[in-house]
């Protein structure tokens, strides 16, 4: 049964997981950009997810509205449409203390956690130049090397700084997935391992979704 504590933590973490305010722009080959979906959009997408939840999938509609889009090459990486922002309730809501993000994106992860005024500092480590380029600066200048790290590498093989065994991150967060497929539950499993003593919880986008599709 769920409490009155924890659904007023869930509204909260609706409250921070709010739509970014990264500029538009374009870096090789990936984009920001602002899109809208029609009242007739969401009305077809409604019953796409309609179909979709009949033959057990979870039913996730993306209502009208204006949103931004990460995309590259064509391919929409991320948005910050209500159905996205759900697949991050969970590090939003165990933030608190020092903080890894794997994955930059549109920021809107890191955006809620730096918004909760119990987080101390977060630190991001990004793949992509191009992404690092359109998005890191926005976040930079909002919240200062006091409280956030950008760093542009591959979070896969990133090592933290010596020491952080011994004051491990209190959440690490792994957003570096395109799909949600049954083949990322290896890499979950590997990143565990290698970052039990670095943080005192990891989760990973999507895991909650994909071992409920495997079964």
């Amino acid at each position: 049964m769920t409490t009155h504590t924890e659904i007023g933590k869930l509204l909260r973490v609706r409250d921070l997981l709010r739509q970014v305010t990264v500029p538009e722009g374009v870096s090789g080959l990936w984009r920001v950009e602002r899109f809208s979906v029609s009242e007739e959009d969401a009305a077809a997408e409604c019953r796409r997810e309609l179909f979709q939840a009949m033959q057990g999938r979870r039913y996730h509609p993306v209502p009208a509205g204006e949103y931004t889009r990460l995309d590259r090459g064509g391919t929409v990486v991320m948005s910050d449409t209500p159905s996205e922002m759900r697949d991050h309730y969970e590090p939003v809501r165990r933030a608190t203390g020092r903080v890894f993000i794997a994955g930059l994106g549109l920021g809107m992860v890191l955006q809620a956690v730096l918004d909760r005024p119990d987080v101390a500092h977060a630190t991001v480590v990004e793949l992509s130049e191009d992404v690092y380029r359109l998005v890191a600066p926005h976040y930079q200048e909002k919240y200062g090397p006091e409280r956030l790290t950008i760093i542009q590498g591959d979070a896969m093989t990133w090592t933290p700084p010596r020491g952080t065994h011994k004051d491990p991150y209190d959440v690490a967060w792994f957003d570096i997935w395109d799909a949600k497929t049954g083949e990322n539950l290896a890499e979950f499993t590997r990143i565990k391992r290698r970052w039990a003593r670095w943080a005192k919880w990891r989760g990973f986008w999507a895991e909650a979704d994909i071992r409920y599709l495997e079964r």
